[in-house]
């Protein structure tokens, strides 16, 4: 009876260890989804806009889309079928002008705008026109508003003695608050490699490091709330001269940029999507870290850069992914657009 009852233990615990190995194991086998074309747009000779280079894409309540285009400096509202409902802004140094927008941000009828060149915070209401703006040291890579609080991640590209990359402003331009630490991969240039996108969840600031697997969580006052690494043995062996000192020593008076891993990222109220743009994919990670889906971009031309998305969920059953392409080689070789896929979940 003593070795029955010993063997039933055995297997108990294999079971049990089992279970356990393949709780944590979540992330190395996740649900692979091919996405499906659904549409494209615009299509040259019969819409009435095109776009060059796009950056940024948000969705209004109606999940209509804004596109930043930095190269023709305008931002374009249109619908889910690529309608032009509006553009927003004109090429300059005014008030109402824009010169390369690299982010936007829309809260209800408002849309705020980072006008890189210009060093300007920018907003618009959601017929077009010029609200107000103000002046900011260094040009926000990504930005978003929450408690009348305007929240931008920077990248200083001098030697200023700048500690921290989220800069906080009040509506009139003043800046009240600044938190967040570079990342120190590389020390000697932290602050240069540790371009990060922002985005506001149920008012807590994610932050998204677009050159290396971390993903932070703050409180609206800075207080680090976790730090999460995204799949790190596989992202890392995308990107592993962006750990290496030699590789970024300046060459000709200039220092090379780091490899983006990540283009973009998304939050529903159960996951954290994230885009490796020059991959064709799209992962799907719950709030613990893991990675439960990858969605790949089929048909993918090698050259193109799936640089930022939107996504609607249908039901539970379905997603909508609006995904921007750019050709990394000649951008004028075939225009950019926006390609409409669907994922049916199992």
């Amino acid at each position: 009876m003593k070795k029955k009852k010993r063997w039933y233990i055995y297997i108990v615990i294999i079971i049990v260890l089992g279970n356990v190995h393949f709780g944590f194991s979540k992330s190395n086998n996740p649900e692979i989804i091919e996405l499906r074309l659904k549409s494209s747009f615009p299509v040259i000779g019969k819409q009435d806009w095109y776009l060059a280079l796009p950056m940024s894409m948000e969705m209004d309540e109606k999940n209509n889309i804004f596109i930043a285009d930095i190269q023709q400096s305008v931002i374009f509202h249109i619908d889910q079928k690529g309608k032009l409902i509006k553009k927003i802004g004109r090429v300059g140094k005014g008030p109402g002008d824009l010169l390369t927008p690299i982010a936007i941000y829309c809260n209800r009828d408002t849309v705020y705008v980072s006008d890189s060149m210009n060093h300007w915070i920018k907003w618009f209401d959601i017929n077009g026109n010029y609200i107000n703006g103000f002046k900011v040291l260094y040009p926000a890579y990504s930005i978003c508003k929450l408690d009348n609080k305007i929240y931008t991640s920077i990248v200083p590209r001098d030697k200023t003695g700048v500690k921290n990359f989220v800069f906080v402003y009040n509506k009139k331009g003043k800046l009240i608050n600044k938190f967040g630490e570079f990342l120190d991969f590389v020390p000697n240039l932290s602050n240069i490699i540790s371009r990060s996108l922002l985005i506001n969840h149920n008012n807590k600031l994610y932050v998204l490091f677009a050159n290396y697997p971390i993903l932070r969580v703050y409180s609206p006052e800075g207080e680090l709330l976790r730090e999460l690494t995204l799949n790190e043995t596989e992202y890392r062996k995308k990107i592993p001269d962006n750990y290496k000192w030699d590789n970024f020593k300046k060459r000709n008076g200039a220092i090379r940029s780091p490899v983006c891993l990540f283009s973009s990222f998304y939050i529903t109220d159960n996951y954290i999507f994230v885009q490796l743009g020059k991959d064709h994919i799209i992962d799907q990670f719950d709030f613990s870290g893991n990675l439960v889906r990858r969605f790949i971009i089929p048909d993918a031309t090698e050259s193109y850069i799936q640089w930022s998305f939107q996504l609607i969920k249908k039901d539970c059953s379905e997603y909508t992914f609006f995904i921007s392409n750019i050709d990394s080689q000649d951008i004028n070789k075939d225009a950019p657009h926006i390609d409409v896929y669907t994922a049916k979940l199992k």
